[in-house]
């Protein structure tokens, strides 16, 4: 369905209506306007592009691991989920808008409010968007999100739009590259916006999610952290004044199975839908799924699988071992989706977590227990309202 049979389930079969800014997305499209907006998209997501920000995402790791020691020092409660939205957040502005939220340190800034707002669980909306006839919900002026959160965004981007071509300032990020498709007829306003303000959630979303569970699971898991730890300090001493590059990351095996092992424990998402965009008959029976109706796969299911991930409610990072990815099914693992709809280049988007890691892990030590000296009393909460007081001690060593 996600592969093979593609070109019957190419549609994410999500709720869609002119009048509804998200209709407009990559996300959302099919055909060949998902080709063109994924063709436009991908370069913003090259090596040689992340390569030109590694110097800003290091300063935004630097400072996520200063506002740990300043709640360490306090013996402050910190919203881990909170923190690492406000990093999600500041990450997403400077690569995508070319903005500097400065969120961490300014949380109720526009842009962490709208942060917020948009990662507000929607389950009304959920029901309501499977259960009523698209039409008349966009008819009747139904939106995905809150009009406030698309007013937002159709004025803070039209005016960098505005403010890059009165000037002529031509980057090759997300903004830059949209409005080359834009000139060229490809793409209208609209859709501009529309895609950078859906790529703005993804990204910020997964990567605050992600480097929650991921500080929760190594402060419950001592021996995991000590051989992350190990890695990251040995790294540090080959490099000069200890100091990172981005060339380092390549490095950092050990923390990239730390993360796929979060994103597998606590998914992004918690199906991957699809929807026939034609009749499909199922081989070697007479069944046949008509256009339009919608399949999706639990991904928490797939995840928990023992036959895939032997003791699955354990966080065992060498499930992404080389030879144990080697062992499994390619669609055993759905943290980005998969099949050619697969989130765009999504090793990328790794890569703020393990930089958040390295900042953090070479200072900090990570401790489950009450809260007490040197420490920080931790709360964690994902989308799924599964909820976690796990109280997390921090020992600052010098």
């Amino acid at each position: 369905m996600m592969s093979t049979d593609f070109d019957y389930f190419s549609s994410h079969g999500l709720f869609s209506h002119e009048n509804d800014l998200l209709s407009d997305t990559m996300f959302n499209a099919t055909g060949t306007k998902w080709k063109t907006l994924r063709s436009k998209l991908s370069p913003s997501f090259s090596s040689a592009k992340l390569k030109t920000l590694f110097g800003m995402l290091y300063q935004l790791g630097d400072r996520f691991e200063k506002k740990i020691e300043d709640y360490s020092k306090k013996g402050e409660t910190l919203d881990m989920k909170n923190l690492a939205m406000c990093f999600g957040t500041d990450v997403v502005s400077i690569c995508l808008l070319g903005l500097e939220s400065d969120c961490m340190n300014y949380p109720e800034s526009d842009l962490g409010t709208i942060s917020k707002l948009m990662s507000e669980p929607r389950p009304v909306k959920f029901m309501v968007e499977n259960t009523v006839n698209w039409n008349l919900l966009g008819t009747l002026g139904y939106r995905v999100w809150s009009k406030r959160i698309d007013n937002f965004f159709l004025t803070l981007i039209p005016d960098a739009l505005e403010f890059r071509k009165k000037n002529k300032l031509s980057r090759n990020d997300m903004i830059g590259l949209l409005i080359q498709a834009q000139d060229n007829d490809q793409l209208t306003e609209r859709e501009v916006i529309a895609n950078i303000v859906s790529i703005y959630f993804a990204g910020y979303e997964t990567t605050s999610t992600t480097i929650s569970f991921l500080m929760y699971e190594l402060s419950k898991n001592q021996e995991v952290q000590d051989k992350l730890r190990k890695e990251i300090m040995d790294l540090r001493k080959l490099t000069p004044d200890g100091e990172f590059t981005y060339d380092d990351l390549v490095h950092m095996k050990y923390a990239d199975k730390c993360i796929y092992e979060t994103l597998r424990k606590y998914p992004p998402v918690p199906e991957v839908p699809r929807a026939a965009v034609k009749d499909y008959k199922i081989p070697g029976t007479n069944q046949v799924i008509p256009k339009g109706v919608l399949i999706t796969t639990p991904v928490m299911s797939v995840h928990y699988d023992p036959e895939y991930y032997p003791n699955p409610e354990e966080f065992n990072p060498e499930n992404f071992s080389p030879e144990n990815k080697a062992a499994r099914h390619e669609f055993s693992f759905l943290g980005f989706g998969g099949g050619p709809r697969i989130c765009i280049e999504p090793h990328k988007g790794l890569q703020p977590n393990e930089l958040c890691r390295h900042q953090q892990g070479t200072k900090k030590r990570l401790n489950g227990g009450q809260g007490r000296g040197n420490s920080v009393s931790v709360f964690v909460e994902n989308r799924n309202e599964n909820k976690f007081n796990h109280s997390i001690i921090t020992s600052v060593r010098k």
